[in-house]
């Protein structure tokens, strides 16, 4: 039975806001405009009985899906040329390991996803534990637009997430 009290507040779709590592991926950070968290699930198994239904029985892991984020593109495409940046960056990583020059930007990051109350104060947080980007999805130009902004999606791997 669900317990509600007088007062409860309903959570937003717009109440989040993103921190990723401001001095590598700060317009991410800033243009992020969705976020689509992933999903979870447990591995089960199944105990056959004869003449009986399966049984399931919950796993020993949880598997975890990937983060996508939905991102505005500036005018000038920096957010776009950071992302791109970060794929080039680990792709060359091997490449520089023995190079002392200019360290690269880490391959993995840590994204913490901040859930906003409805005084925009933070309430919770996902935290994704080393997430690195996989897919920089399609960016679509369209002479025959209706005045919308582009948008294109992100998708990251990581290793699990916490919530506090």
């Amino acid at each position: 039975m669900a317990n509600f009290e007088c007062g409860t507040n309903f959570l937003q779709p717009n109440g989040f806001k993103i921190v990723i590592n401001r001095e590598n991926y700060s317009n991410l950070e800033f243009f992020a405009q969705s976020v689509q968290h992933p999903d979870l699930n447990i591995d089960t198994s199944e105990v056959n009985f004869r003449k009986a239904t399966p049984i399931p029985f919950s796993g020993e892991s949880l598997q975890f899906g990937q983060l996508t984020f939905d991102v505005l593109m500036d005018e000038d495409m920096n957010v776009y040329q950071e992302l791109y940046l970060w794929f080039e960056g680990m792709v060359e990583y091997n490449h520089r390991l023995n190079i002392t020059q200019d360290p690269l930007p880490p391959s993995y990051q840590d994204i913490t996803l901040f859930i906003l109350t409805s005084s925009n104060n933070p309430n919770r947080a996902f935290r994704y534990v080393n997430a690195t980007p996989i897919n920089i999805g399609n960016v679509n130009f369209s002479s025959t637009s209706t005045g919308e902004y582009i948008t294109f999606p992100v998708t990251f791997r990581f290793d699990y997430f916490t919530l506090a």
